[in-house]
This record gives C-alpha cells, structure tokens and sequence, in this order.
C-alpha cells in the first residue's frame, strides 16, 4: 500500500497540467517584446509601447500583463507611452517569501517608474491593482497625474470559494499545491459576465505561470500580507482627477462599492460598463479602451447632478457606457483647453484674480467681460475655486511648453539645472498677473505645476547619482523652494527696488542681476563640495 505523502505526490502531479512553452508566451505573436528589470529586490517582468505621456497599467490578484493586452496598442495608438508588468509573486516576475504587503507594492511601483526614468504617469489599476494604483497616489501624489480604477479592491473583495480556502492556515499550503488546469479556468471565467467569451487560449496564458514551484508560496503570501480593505476612509485625500470603472456584472466587487469609491473621491467619475464582469477591461475592450482614452485625452467628463451617490439614479447613456458621475472639476490630464469660449473664461479669470485676488474676484465681472452667462461658467468649472484652479492649470500647460521649447539636454545636470531655473525665472517675469495669483494658491491648487517642480527634481536626482549634487540634498524640497524663490522675489520687486533706490534705478538690469543670483545660490547650495 502506497505511504500517504506518496499519495498526495501522486495527486498533485495528475493535478497539474502541461504549461504552454516560453516561446508562446504573451506577447509572442504580437509588436511587444517582454524585457526585464530588477528594482526594489525583484526581477520584474514588462512591456512597454509608443511614446508620450505615460500610463502604466497594474493588474490584479492571480493575472499578469496578459490583462491588458486589448488595451496597450489602442493606448500607444493614441500618443502614450503604455507601460505594463508583472507585478511581484506572478506572471514571469520574482515570487519571493514576502514583500507583498501595500507599502511594499508602493514601494515596488515607485522604484519602476524611477527605473523606466518615468517621473509621473497616470496609474491604471484593476482589481488588487486598483488597490495598489490609488496606495501610490496618496503615498508620492506628485508621481500620479490620474488614476483609472477598474473594479478596484481596496474596499474588500468577495472571494470565490477555491481561494477562500487559499486563505486558511492548515489547508492553504495544500490547496496551493493542487493547481489545475481546470481550476485556473473555473476561477478565470468566474471573473467574466458571460463565461462562454473565456477562450482556451486565455486559459493557457493565465496559467503558463501557475506551475512555478513558488507560485503557490507567492500566492499565500499574497493573501497574507496585502489588505483588500485598505482605502476604506483615505480616499478623501486623493487629489488626482480619476475615473472609476465597473463592470456592471462584477461577481467578485460589486459594483455598489464603485458608487462607494467614487463618492469619497474628490474628483471622479464613475462609469458603469453594461455586460461585463469583473475582468471589464479584457471582457468588453471596446467600450473600457473608449473610456479610457477619452479620460487621457480630454480629463474628466461632465454630468450636471450628482448621480454617484445614489445606487437607483437614472443613468445617462453615452456611446453604450453609462456614466453616473458628481460634478467635477475639470482637470485636463492633455493639459489642453480647445473651447475657445472656455479659455475666454480662463484669461478674464486671470486677470480679474490677479487683480482682485482670490476672495475679491467677482464672478459677475468675469462673465461680463469674456461675454457669456453664469450658466456657462458654471458648467465648465462648477466653482470659484474650480474656475481658479483652471487658470493656474493653464497656466502650468503654457510653462511647459516654455520649458519643452528649450534646446536639447546636454552638459552636466548642474548647468542643465542653470538653464531651466533660467528659463522658470523668465517665463514668471513676462507674466505677473500670473505671480500674482501663484502667490493666492494653496497647495492643492498648485498641483498643476509638479511637472516644472519635477523637471529640476529629476536633474538634482541625477546629479546626486553622479556625485555632482550633495546627498544631503531633498529634490523635492530644493525644487519646490527654488520656484517659492522666483514667485516671492517678482512678487515684492517693485517694494525692492522702492526701499533700495540705488538698485532700483534700473528694473530691468535689477531683475536679470536678481534672477543671476537667486540661480547661482540655488545650484552653488546644492553642488557637492
């Protein structure tokens, strides 16, 4: 008679399947090419298409890049650098013991964007990776332009039975080792509204990784380590303008938690996609890449009442999804305003804030003179403080494109960090009604100029790297102090040069010997020694 651990050898042998071979592997047969990275301790798995701003793509709990594989050549199409990975402990990346806790996740996607020299993208996450997406938003937002959620976790997950027991302590171990074929299929379709669009070869690419002698390891740690409920309560602190998007037949999360998210967000829009279930993006491609795309290029969109609040709201159709979204305002992932009357707004805007300041502007003098109603205004920016915010948002676009004007990198990072601290300096001085409302912004409304803040973090960043900057130095805070530097200094010239006659003789010539000092304390400040 056969000894009982040559039994379940036995049994977990017949239970697993023959994994399709390496070369047939996603993306075989397809533009991409699957590379490899190793950043915080792990060797990551990823694939990258097209070029532009770029949006990275996190999938889920059990899935690999596999998921966004409708989804990466529509996007790189549209003018975006895609981004997609295995993430730790599956696909084809590292599956170590532990590191699988959300922080650690955080930590991991940071250090791959640094890797890639990305210096913010919008985070495109589904399932646990939603989860994972808005965990990085709220740990380093100045890294995060948007956020997609895609039947997100991070609320708690419904788990199907086959991983509930993943989860207990004395069969776990034992369920991990019995991996089928046929469970990877029945789990898989379990995710799907209509499990007949599930194909054989879908099934073969989910569980190419499952055989892995540390898949099973990976897999409890997951379940172990990662919270599922972890954004419960901190979504409020979210600052990024996201999009929430549910399958409507979502088994897993259902799409009354979507409501629940997109409520406590602070500028969202939630899109319900008819037919499909937990796994929408690879579901119903189509309909989650035209919300998606329209999101990258346009930002949010707007529905005049606050439907998301409401589970029984009425739903207002658009090209087959529907959107039930609160009023948001309007932050343009493009950076790009095209309504002629809409920037008419933004430019009386400006003046009469720089003018008045924030508190004393007159949404009456402002309709007035660009020639439209309060209707309108209200429509576009839904607020005061939304109308203010466009126009610094405005505001940032026309900086960097001032700084994208400037001739190609070369010389070392301190001089390429003279140049564009330079041109900073330049660009603020041609401008000061634009001073003048900086100088009113909190630090909400200033978010639109992380990307000119980044530019002088990432050359600080490399020249610490190459021993050029002090290591004691923070890029984010010398960046952030070198622009409070500029904006203070215009801000109080005139009250300088009128308590200083002597330097005040000659404004012009005052502020090009000003703007020479403030660059050199900056870059003399943070040079090693």
């Amino acid at each position: 008679m056969r000894s009982l651990p040559t039994l379940l050898v036995l049994l977990v042998a017949a239970c697993r399947a023959t994994p399709i071979p390496p070369q047939s592997r996603y993306p075989a047969g397809t533009d991409l090419t699957a590379k490899y990275v190793t950043v915080d301790g792990s060797r990551i798995r990823y694939v990258e298409a097209g070029t532009g701003p770029a949006v990275v793509f996190i999938h889920g709990f059990g899935a690999s890049l596999y998921t966004w594989r409708h989804t990466l050549p529509p996007v790189a199409a549209a003018g975006f650098r895609a981004i997609a990975f295995d993430n730790r402990g599956f696909g084809f990346s590292d599956k170590p013991a532990h590191g699988y806790t959300n922080a650690d996740y955080t930590r991991l996607v940071l250090a791959l964007l640094d890797s890639l020299r990305v210096p913010d993208a919008v985070l495109v996450g589904h399932s646990m990776g939603g989860a994972i997406a808005a965990g990085v938003a709220l740990a380093a937002p100045a890294r995060v332009r948007g956020l997609v959620l895609m039947d997100a976790a991070g609320f708690g997950t419904r788990w199907p039975f086959t991983l509930r027991i993943v989860r207990w302590p004395l069969l776990g171990a034992l369920a991990t080792s019995l991996r089928a074929r046929s469970s990877t299929a029945s789990i898989l379709r379990s995710t799907y509204a209509d499990p007949t669009k599930v194909t054989g070869r879908d099934v073969d690419q989910y569980y190419a990784p499952v055989p892995d002698p540390d898949y099973g390891r990976a897999m409890r740690g997951v379940l172990r380590e990662f919270r599922f409920d972890d954004l419960a309560g901190r979504l409020a602190a979210v600052v990024q303008p996201t999009i929430v998007l549910w399958g409507s037949g979502d088994r897993w999360i259902p799409p009354a938690i979507g409501r629940r998210m997109a409520v406590e967000l602070p500028r969202a829009t939630f899109v319900i996609v008819p037919r499909a279930g937990h796994a929408a993006p690879e579901e119903a491609p189509e309909l989650v890449n035209r919300s998606l795309i329209a999101f990258l290029e346009q930002g949010l969109l707007h529905v005049p009442e606050n439907l998301a609040s409401s589970p029984n709201a009425g739903l207002a159709r658009s090209n087959g999804v529907h959107f039930i979204n609160r009023p948001v305002e309007d932050l343009m992932l493009s950076r790009k305003l095209t309504n002629t009357r809409a920037l008419r707004i933004i430019a009386v805007a400006r003046e009469e804030f720089a003018r008045s300041g924030f508190d004393g502007a007159r949404i009456e003098q402002i309709t007035r003179a660009a020639g439209v109603n309060k209707q309108l205004l209200f429509y576009y920016y839904h607020s005061k403080r939304g109308l203010f915010q466009a126009v610094l948002g405005q505001a940032a676009a026309e900086l960097e494109t001032a700084l994208a004007a400037l001739p190609a990198a070369s010389g070392r990072p301190l001089e390429r960090l003279e140049r564009v601290l330079q041109a900073q300096f330049d660009f603020l001085a041609r401008r000061p009604d634009l001073v003048a409302v900086l100088a009113q912004g909190n630090r909400t409304d200033l978010a639109p100029f992380a990307p000119a803040i980044k530019r002088l973090v990432v050359l600080l960043a490399e020249g610490q790297g190459l021993g050029q900057v002090r290591d004691d130095v923070d890029p984010h805070l010398t960046a952030a102090q070198a622009l409070v530097l500029m904006v203070g200094y215009l801000q109080l010239e005139s009250v300088v040069a009128a308590s200083a006659p002597p330097l005040g003789a000659d404004e012009p010539a005052l502020r090009e010997r000003w703007k020479e000092a403030a660059v050199q304390l900056v870059v003399a400040g943070v040079a090693a020694r």
